[in-house]
């Protein structure tokens, strides 16, 4: 063998075993991770029963707090164009006891300004952020000033809000659905689990050029998720604990590189979820693979789901593939054929309401979501109630989501009625298509 030679397989062999030994300490990291959490999500087939860790860190006696509180936190740019119907939203109940509100902007001077006669909202430091790769740490700052505020209750609730996003359900039934319980809410996606790689460094240079893959083996997933989570206490402060974890989360799971298998997306859709779980471990990952996560609520979730999956809380339209088959599908059918709502949308991203009528107000008020985005801030209202005209947004809102009374007084059976036939018109035009292409 020639000395170059010799000096360049000296090399590999190397960097083999440096990398053997950064898989041999990633998994002890992610194994005292797990154990030190107790978050781990376990794989469980459909026969197989559920195996789950405990998710009780925090001791009962260290929460001195009588009752939950719901910390509302607040994402904005430079000002918060909805606070007037938040504050309508919040008027009946009691800021530092019932519910705490503290927002994060990027420009801090001008949500200042904003938000000087609305004592309600507590701006946070601002910390540098970036669009899609760089809000985390907003978001974990958020969490971070909510959790200094005192040791709290077992049932705290950390509730991301966005800056376009309004409330349509009153105070009292959002409190009842996320208060009575310590689990955290995610809405997970319809089939975008990707799979963690197994080695780093040059060993994955070379896995590239050798895929091996042994489909028994157990595989380590993340799973994309909304942005507009609920945690609970204990998943925020695990949350703020492991803040700089997975700074390079997007690369390793080759998000928006446009290969075979894999998505685009933000790494605020990837790092709370996967940073609290340390990922899902699945067995032999097939659409049959169920995976039950402990202190996390909408039940058990599936590998490759054409819905939807957790618990999703805020409603969002993408009059795409991502809205999946069930309840925001359909919701978003009855707002599209309310002529008064008007929706724009661009490819990649929910749909924008600029125009918002009564009725398709109440069906948001009627439907499962506690919150509904994007509304933006030139959205106006249109349509009546009793032959009331509503002056804005905070006027309609006041009387058709944050009362009780009003609900069933007037006929909406004809939302329903126009979706159906909106969805029977397109199914006929699409078979009318294929049959004039081929006949």
């Amino acid at each position: 063998m020639k000395p170059n030679e010799a000096l360049i397989w000296t090399l590999i062999v190397a960097l083999c075993v440096a990398d053997a030994a950064k898989v041999r300490h990633a998994d002890e990291v992610q194994g005292n991770h797990s154990n030190q959490s107790g978050l781990e999500a376990s794989a469980l087939t459909k026969e197989e029963p559920p195996v789950t860790a405990s998710t009780r860190q925090t001791n009962d006696t260290s929460l001195k707090s009588s009752a939950p509180m719901l910390n509302f936190l607040f994402m904005a740019y430079d000002r918060l164009p909805h606070k007037e119907v938040w504050e309508k939203f919040f008027q009946a109940n009691k800021s530092g006891s019932d519910f705490r509100v503290l927002v994060h902007c990027k420009n801090a001077t001008s949500c200042r300004e904003d938000l000087a006669n609305h004592s309600l909202f507590k701006l946070v430091e601002t910390v540098e952020t970036e669009y899609c790769f760089g809000l985390v740490s907003a978001m974990n700052e958020l969490l971070r000033e909510a959790l200094a505020e005192g040791p709290g209750h077992r049932n705290d609730k950390f509730v991301f809000i966005s800056d376009t996003t309004l409330p349509v359900k009153p105070f009292h039934l959002v409190q009842q659905q996320l208060a009575h319980d310590d689990r955290s809410h995610f809405c997970f996606f319809p089939g975008h689990w990707l799979e963690w790689p197994h080695s780093y460094g040059f060993l994955n240079f070379l896995s590239e050029f050798y895929p091996w893959h042994d489909v028994q083996s157990k595989q380590r997933m993340a799973a994309k998720h909304h942005q507009w989570m609920v945690l609970s206490r204990q998943h925020a402060e695990k949350a703020v604990q492991e803040d700089g974890m997975f700074p390079t989360l997007l690369k390793e799971l080759k998000v928006n590189s446009g290969l075979p298998g894999t998505v685009s997306g933000c790494n605020d859709e990837f790092w709370h979820f996967n940073a609290l779980y340390a990922g899902i471990n699945v067995t032999g990952v097939s659409d049959t693979s169920l995976v039950h996560l402990e202190g996390m609520a909408g039940g058990d979730i599936k590998y490759d789901s054409d819905h939807l999956q957790g618990q999703c809380d805020t409603f969002v339209y993408w009059q795409s593939k991502n809205d999946g088959d069930g309840k925001e599908k359909q919701l978003g059918s009855l707002l599209e054929v309310d002529a008064f709502t008007h929706l724009s949308h661009k490819a990649g991203h929910p749909c924008e309401f600029t125009s918002l009528g009564s009725r398709s107000i109440r069906a948001l008020r009627k439907s499962p979501f506690l919150f509904a985005r994007k509304v933006m801030p030139q959205c106006t209202v249109s349509g009546q109630h009793r032959g009331k005209q509503f002056r804005d947004l905070a006027d309609a809102f006041d009387t058709l989501v944050f009362s009780d009374e009003h609900l069933d007084d007037e006929d909406d059976s004809q939302l329903s009625l126009l979706a159906e036939q909106r969805a029977h018109d397109e199914e006929r035009w699409l078979a009318q298509s294929f049959f004039s292409t081929f006949w």
